[in-house]
C-alpha cells in the first residue's frame, strides 16, 4: 500500500499549550464540518475509507513566531505531520484520511496534553 506524508503549518495565538490545543480543536471542528478555508465537497464511497481502522503516525512541533527584529511575537507556528497508508491515492481519499487522522489526533491530544505538559516542565 502506498504511504502518504502530509505536513500542515497552523498559526496559533500563542505558544501556550492551552491556546494550541484550542486552536487545533477549532480547526478540527472546521475540518469535520467542511468549513475549512479552501475545502471542497468530496464524495467517496464509504468503503474507500475505514474510519474505525485509522492507522497513522503523527506529531506536532511548536515554534515561536519572530517579527522582523527577531523578537518573539507571542504567536506560535504549529507544524503537524502525519504519515499513513492508503489503498487509493486519489486526492479525495487522501484528504478524507488526513482529515480523519487530524481530528482523531486532536481529540487524543486534548485528552493527554496535561500529562505531556507536566513531563516537559
Amino acid at each position: 500500500m502506498p504511504k502518504i506524508r502530509c505536513r500542515s503549518e497552523i498559526d496559533a495565538p500563542s505558544g501556550d499549550m492551552h491556546a494550541i490545543v484550542a486552536a487545533l480543536r477549532r480547526l478540527a471542528g472546521q475540518t469535520t464540518t467542511g468549513e475549512r478555508p479552501g475545502s471542497r465537497d468530496l464524495t467517496l464511497d464509504p468503503e474507500d475509507l475505514d474510519y474505525a481502522a485509522l492507522d497513522y503516525d503523527a506529531s506536532i512541533e511548536v515554534f515561536d513566531v519572530l517579527d522582523d527584529e527577531s523578537a518573539e511575537t507571542g504567536r506560535a507556528l504549529v507544524v503537524w505531520t502525519v504519515t499513513f497508508s492508503v489503498r487509493d491515492v486519489c486526492a479525495a481519499a487522501v484528504q478524507r484520511y488526513r482529515d480523519a487522522a487530524f481530528t482523531d489526533f486532536v481529540e487524543r491530544l486534548g485528552l493527554e496534553w496535561p500529562a505531556v505538559v507536566g513531563i516537559a516542565s
